[in-house]
C-alpha cells in the first residue's frame, strides 16, 4: 500500500463533508477548510475530542444530507478518509492527521501549485486522475507515488482533465510510466483534449491501453426530450426516471424492470440530451450505464451546478469496478449506489428498488 510524503502542500478548498467518530453516534456535516495528503482542517458544529478517529466523507453536492446516512455506510464508504483529532482550534476546528488501514481502500488527494492528483488504492488496483496543468512537479509527484505503491499491478491514469502540459513534465510522466510497464503493471491512460496529442506523438507504451474520450460522442442522432415528445408525460410536473446509456440495446435491458411502473421513464443515448430534464426538475433519479468510452461526456452533467436544483437527483450508476472511485469524485450528482460491471438482473432489481424506495417522496415499490 502508498506510503505517504511526511510533507505536502496543504490547499484551503472548504469543501462540504459528512463525518461521524463512531459507529453508534449520528453522521453530521462539516466543512473541509483546507487539506493535504496527510490530513485536513475540519470545521464542524459537534465537539470533538483530541485523540478521537475520526472518518470524514467529502460531499459530491453542495447540499449533504446527514439523516439519509449511517454511521455504518460512512465509515465503509470507499472514498472515506480515516483520521485522528490532533489538534482543535477555536472549540469548531480540529487538525486531523490521516491514518492508513491495509484493509480498506486508500483515497488522498495531493496538492502542487494549480494541479491536483487524487489517487484511489486498493489491494493490486490504483487510480491516479490529474486536474489542471501537467507541471514537472506533478509528474515527479506521481512517479514518487506509484514508486511506492507497493503491490499495484493494475493502474488507471486519467488525464482527460489535463489542461496545459509542460514537455518537461511530459517526458518525466513518460519516463515513469515506461519504467513501471515494464515491471509489469497494466496500464490504462485515458486522454484528453489536451494530452491526446503528447501520447499519439510518443508511442512508447506498447503494452498499455491508450484511450482518448474528449471525442467520444453518444450514439444516434441529438434530441431534445423537452421538444419531441419524450417527456410529454412529465409536462404536468410528474418526475421520471432517467436512463441514460450509450446503445438502444442497453437502454432496453434498463428499462426491463422498470416496464410496470406508474411513472414516466425517459431512455436517452447521451448526457448533454439529459440536461434540461434534469434541471427542470423531472428527473427523481438517474440510471446511468457507464463504460470507459462515455466517462470524457458524462462531465456534460456537471453544467447542473449552475442550476437551483434542491434536492439533486441521486444516481444509480452501472460500470467498471475500477472507475467508481474516479466517477464519484468527478460527478457533480450524487452517486447514492454504483454497480460493477458485470451486474446480474437480480442485483440491477434490487438496486433499482433501493432507488425507488430511499428517493424521497418516491413512487410506489415495482409492481411484480
Amino acid at each position: 500500500m502508498l506510503t505517504l510524503h511526511p510533507r505536502e502542500e496543504r490547499r484551503r478548498i472548504q469543501e462540504p463533508c459528512l463525518l461521524c467518530s463512531s459507529e453508534s453516534l449520528p453522521v453530521t456535516t462539516g466543512v473541509i477548510v483546507n487539506e493535504s495528503a496527510t490530513g485536513m482542517l475540519v470545521e464542524t458544529t459537534r465537539l470533538l475530542e483530541t485523540g478521537r478517529q475520526i472518518w470524514i466523507l467529502p460531499a459530491y453536492h453542495k447540499q449533504p444530507r446527514p439523516e439519509s446516512w449511517t454511521p455504518y455506510e460512512l465509515i465503509h464508504h470507499p472514498l472515506t478518509r480515516t483520521g485522528v483529532v490532533v489538534r482543535l482550534e477555536g472549540g469548531n476546528r480540529a487538525g486531523i492527521q490521516f491514518l492508513e488501514d491495509q484493509e480498506r481502500p486508500l483515497y488522498r488527494r495531493w496538492f502542487r501549485g494549480q494541479t491536483t492528483v487524487t489517487g484511489f488504492f486498493f489491494k493490486n488496483q490504483g487510480v491516479l486522475a490529474f486536474t489542471g496543468p501537467l507541471t514537472i512537479e506533478a509528474a515527479s509527484l506521481v512517479e514518487k507515488i506509484i514508486s511506492q505503491a507497493n503491490g499495484i499491478t493494475e493502474l488507471l491514469l486519467a488525464c482527460h482533465q489535463i489542461d496545459q502540459i509542460q514537455r518537461t513534465a511530459f517526458t518525466v510522466l513518460l519516463s515513469s510510466l515506461q519504467t513501471y510497464e515494464k515491471k509489469g503493471i497494466a496500464l490504462t491512460v485515458v486522454t484528453g483534449p489536451v494530452s491526446t496529442a503528447y501520447f499519439q506523438r510518443s508511442p512508447v507504451l506498447p503494452g498499455s491501453f491508450i484511450f482518448p474520450v474528449f471525442a467520444t460522442e453518444p450514439a444516434g442522432p441529438a434530441v431534445d426530450p423537452l421538444k419531441n415528445g419524450i417527456a410529454h408525460k412529465a409536462a404536468a410536473g410528474s418526475q421520471g426516471i432517467l436512463l441514460i446509456a450509450r446503445g438502444q440495446t442497453t437502454l432496453n435491458r434498463l428499462e426491463k424492470p422498470l416496464r410496470n411502473q406508474e411513472m414516466p421513464v425517459w431512455k436517452l443515448q447521451g448526457f448533454g440530451n439529459a440536461l434540461k430534464l434534469i434541471a427542470a426538475g423531472q428527473a427523481r433519479f438517474l440510471v446511468v450505464d457507464i463504460d470507459v468510452e462515455s466517462c470524457g461526456t458524462i462531465v456534460q452533467l456537471n453544467e447542473l451546478k449552475n442550476t437551483p436544483l434542491d434536492p439533486l437527483p441521486p444516481v444509480l450508476a452501472i460500470g467498471p469496478g475500477y472507475l467508481a472511485a474516479l466517477v464519484k469524485e468527478a460527478l457533480y450528482l450524487p452517486v447514492r449506489v454504483y454497480l460493477s460491471k458485470p451486474t446480474t438482473e437480480h442485483e440491477y432489481a434490487n438496486a433499482i428498488q433501493t432507488m425507488l424506495s430511499e428517493t424521497a417522496n418516491g413512487p410506489k415499490p415495482i409492481k411484480p
